[in-house]
This record gives C-alpha cells, structure tokens and sequence, in this order.
C-alpha cells in the first residue's frame, strides 16, 4: 500500500540535500568574489592608485569569479 511513498521520499530529500549543495557552493563562490575584489581594491589603494584598481584588472576578477562559479555550479550535482 505504502510501497510509492518510500521512493517519493527518498527523491525529496535528495532534492533538499542538492539544493542544499548548491546554496553553499553560491555561497563559496560570493565570499570567494568578494575577497578577490577586496584584494583588487587594497592592492590599487597600497599603489596609490585613487580609483579601486583599473578596469581590466577588475573586468579580470569578475571573469575569474564567473568561470569559477559556473565550473563550480556546474559540477555540483557530483559534490
């Protein structure tokens, strides 16, 4: 009788766990964004540098920061 409700369970709760998975690694992946901009900005301060770095240094950590996020969203069923 409650033989389907098992499976159904089981489904639920890998989909909580995965959601889960990919909640952290978002959360990874801003403090991870976050700490690059921070180290561009102290970085173009300590050079005297007025302006928080140039903008191909910072138009590199945001490329750095979506290829990293999306390698790591992509890869977060398998974690």
């Amino acid at each position: 009788m409650g033989g389907w409700r098992l499976p159904l369970l089981h489904l639920y709760l890998l989909v909580v766990v995965l959601s889960q998975k990919k909640k952290l690694v978002a959360d990874q992946y801003y403090r991870y964004k976050r700490r690059l901009e921070m180290a561009v900005r102290t970085e173009s301060r300590s050079r005297g540098d007025i302006r928080y770095g140039n903008q191909q240094q910072q138009s590199l950590v945001t490329c750095m920061c979506i290829w990293m996020g999306k390698r790591n969203l992509h890869w977060w069923p398998s974690l």
